[in-house]
């Protein structure tokens, strides 16, 4: 028969308080961990097995997220803003130096982060309150890139907060909402563009660096705007527009005489020299590839 607690030696009744407090704790800790992750449901499946679904192109899925609607985007914004320091336990018992068999943290929040981005992918516009967030987010480098994908996802909407994240003094921050504009479509470009004759040298260069992510929507424009970008004053930014032209496709090839012109030059920046030289080397591999594989189909009459 089990003795009552107050005929317990001391110690040992100190003993079993702290294990029922230490228990009650970690009970407490677990409701409030589900509470803080539990996704909407819909017809009896959980937000992320629906995305998982979609992914894998069930029809119904994307159609389960829209009627979800506005209840998805809490737990979207939360997996977009998931950290690997976030991961828990893996990450604390990585600490300790226990191996417990599970996936990468970094590769888990990863996971969850796309999760959050494809249900900003399927709800669009509607997706607009979370906008705030996630520019929040873009002040981080592990979420930035993400978070830069959903604003481009809501599009439109999107377009105001980014263009005041362009005034922000974090470098990030800038960076990744030129990024933004440059992904969104509409006015997306025009605004790009304009960027490229800002009087801050350092947003010049980052829309330099993303125009060629508007060249099929605006080549004329795009490929002016770099060959004048390889002229600007500052040398950093001359050097993301000589950069950039080695991501223009085929659109490249129309920029080797200027990048040729630049290369010939007797006073150039190094620097700048060796960036130009770079994507000529890049477009002219493109170029004997891209001949190449005529060649080859041509000859055989496949395509």
């Amino acid at each position: 028969m089990v003795a009552p607690l107050r005929e317990l030696r001391p110690s040992l009744r100190r003993l079993l308080l702290a294990t029922a407090g230490a228990l009650a704790f970690l009970v407490i800790c677990t409701a409030i961990l589900l509470l803080a992750t539990a996704e909407p449901r819909y017809k009896g499946r959980s937000l992320s097995t629906w995305v998982n679904m979609d992914i894998g192109h069930a029809p119904e899925a994307s159609r389960a997220i829209l009627e979800m609607g506005e209840r998805a985007l809490p737990t979207a914004v939360k997996k977009i803003g998931t950290k690997a320091s976030s991961i828990f336990p893996h990450w604390t018992l990585q600490k300790l130096g226990i191996d417990v068999g599970i996936d990468n943290p970094a590769q888990v929040a990863r996971n969850q982060q796309a999760i959050g981005y494809w249900v900003v992918c399927v709800l669009r516009e509607k997706a607009a309150p979370i906008i705030p967030q996630l520019t929040n987010y873009l002040s981080d480098p592990e979420l930035a890139v993400t978070a830069s994908d959903a604003l481009q996802a809501i599009g439109e909407e999107a377009r105001p907060s980014i263009l005041q994240c362009i005034a922000s003094s974090n470098a990030v921050v800038r960076a990744s909402a030129v990024g933004c504009l440059a992904g969104m479509g509409g006015s997306g470009a025009e605004e790009l563009l304009r960027l490229t004759t800002n009087a801050d040298p350092a947003l010049r260069a980052e829309a330099y660096f993303y125009l060629p992510g508007v060249v099929h929507r605006l080549p004329n424009q795009a490929l002016a705007t770099m060959k004048a970008g390889v002229d600007d004053t500052n040398v950093a930014a001359a050097c993301k527009a000589a950069i950039a032209m080695r991501f223009t496709g085929d659109f490249g090839t129309n920029l080797l005489p200027k990048l040729y012109e630049v290369r010939g030059r007797s006073n150039v920046n190094p620097s700048l020299l060796a960036d130009v030289k770079g994507s000529i080397t890049n477009l002219e591999k493109r170029m004997r590839f891209a001949a190449a594989t005529k060649t080859r189909w041509g000859a055989s009459g496949k395509f």
